[in-house]
């Protein structure tokens, strides 16, 4: 169930990348990937011991990469998630290696299409996401040091326009201890 971005359902004038700037289209393509990394840990969990759980999940994958132009996906993640709301258990579990090998070959897409829109490599998106995580949980724990570490490494990360305009305002906010304007900041990143 391999599908590429240009031969997708939906080209990118009629998806998300019409309506975002190039960089915030990123912002967004990096979230997603980040998110199916994590999924495709968790989705077992969730299958054996929680199906609700299971079904929010795989609603909001359909509905973020249908917003991506990747249907077919979407269209896989739907038919995962109505067996979910049905507690279909044996549905879901038959399906559900394929279903997860299936998010990977396109999450490795997505990355493929970040690296052709940036000139970062993919794991240096990766990291940068990681980074700012880093940052917007040493907001939420108060920790000084810490946010003043991720702050050095995400200037030195190749960061678009926008990511570099809310760092300049992160180093604000932690210069004032501003933790709450910080995690405010950080959570527009990631």
């Amino acid at each position: 169930m391999s599908e590429t971005f240009e031969n997708s359902d939906l080209t990118s004038s009629e998806n998300l990348s019409n309506y975002l700037s190039d960089e915030h289209y990123l912002i967004v393509l990096k979230s997603i990937a980040d998110d199916m990394k994590l999924l495709e840990e968790l989705l077992p969990e969730f299958a054996e011991h929680d199906l609700e759980m299971f079904r929010i999940k795989t609603h909001g994958i359909k509905g973020v990469t249908k917003q991506i132009g990747l249907l077919e996906f979407s269209n896989y993640a739907d038919e995962m998630q109505l067996a979910a709301k049905r507690a279909d258990s044996e549905y879901v579990n038959k399906n559900l290696y394929d279903f997860i090998l299936t998010m990977k070959g396109t999450r490795e897409e997505l990355l493929e299409r970040i690296k052709k829109l940036s000139n970062n490599t993919v794991e240096e998106c990766i990291d940068t996401i990681e980074e700012w995580k880093h940052l917007k949980n040493a907001f939420l724990q108060y920790d000084y040091g810490s946010a003043e570490s991720s702050i050095k490494s995400l200037e030195a990360a190749k960061l678009d326009s926008y990511e570099k305009e809310i760092l300049e305002k992160v180093r604000i906010a932690l210069r004032d201890m501003d933790y709450e304007l910080g995690i405010i900041l950080a959570s527009q990143v990631v």
